[in-house]
C-alpha cells in the first residue's frame, strides 16, 4: 500500500522524535502492508468498484491490536453519554503519560464529522494529545464505493478550519498501487464471507494474510 501523510500542527514532526518514534514507525509500517484486496464485479452496478474495505479494516484491527493498541476505549460526556474511540495507545516517559488517539474511516463522508468531533472533545478534556486519521485516498475510494470519506477530503477540511484544532493531527491516507492489489475472485471464498467481518472464514483469511506477513 502506498501513504500519503498530511502533518497538521506539527503531528509528523512530534511522531518522529522520542518517545513516539517506534510507535509511529510501526504504525506506517502497519499501513504500508496493509492488503488491496480486489473482487471483480463486485458490484453489479458499477464495474469500478473492486475493492472490499472489509478485509483492510479486520487487517488493521488485528495489526493494531497485536501492536498494544486498545480498541473501543470508552470517555465520558456526561453522566449518561459516552464516546468511542477506535483505538488509543499511552506512550510514557518518566516524566508524563502521552495519549495517541486513532480513527479508521471507511465510512460516508458524514462519519468524518464524527471523528473530528472526537478528537476536539478528547483535546478539550486535556486527554488528547496527538490524534490520526485513516483514509482511503480519492484514488482508491473510488474503488470501495461513492460518497465515502477520502484523504484529500480530510486534509482540506483540517487546514479549512487549521484555528479550531488547534492539537496535532496526523492523516494517513491509503492508496493503491497495482503490484500489491490480491485478487480474491478465485479464492474458496465467497464475496458474502469476504464482506462480512463477523464471518469466522474471513477472520481466518485476514489472520492468514498477517501470518504470512511475518514469514516473508
Amino acid at each position: 500500500m502506498k501513504l500519503k501523510i498530511h502533518s497538521h500542527n506539527f503531528a509528523e514532526n512530534i511522531l518522529s522524535q522520542e518517545p513516539f518514534k517506534q510507535t509511529y514507525d510501526e504504525l506506517l509500517n502497519i499501513c504500508k502492508q496493509a492488503p488491496i484486496p480486489i473482487y471483480k464485479n463486485k458490484s453489479s452496478n458499477q464495474k469500478k468498484l473492486d475493492v472490499i474495505q472489509q478485509i483492510i479494516d479486520s487487517y488493521l484491527n488485528l495489526r493494531l491490536k497485536f501492536d498494544g493498541w486498545n480498541h473501543d476505549e470508552h470517555f465520558p460526556v456526561n453522566d449518561k453519554e459516552y464516546l468511542t474511540i477506535d483505538y488509543k495507545k499511552n506512550v510514557s516517559t518518566e516524566e508524563q503519560d502521552y495519549n495517541i488517539h486513532l480513527e479508521v474511516e471507511f465510512g460516508n463522508v458524514a462519519s468524518s464529522y464524527r471523528n473530528y468531533f472526537k478528537l476536539q472533545f478528547l483535546n478539550y478534556k486535556k486527554s488528547n494529545n496527538i490524534g490520526v486519521l485513516i483514509l482511503p485516498t480519492e484514488s482508491l475510494s473510488k474503488r470501495i464505493d461513492s460518497g465515502i470519506a477520502t484523504y484529500e477530503k480530510t486534509v482540506g477540511e483540517l487546514e479549512s478550519a487549521n484555528g479550531i484544532f488547534n492539537f496535532p493531527i496526523l492523516v494517513i491516507g491509503l492508496d493503491y498501487n497495482e503490484e500489491d492489489e490480491l485478487p480474491l475472485n478465485t479464492g474458496e471464498l465467497t464475496l458474502k464471507e469476504l464482506q462480512s467481518k463477523s464471518n469466522i472464514k474471513h477472520e481466518m483469511f485476514v489472520r492468514d494474510f498477517i501470518k504470512n506477513l511475518k514469514h516473508e
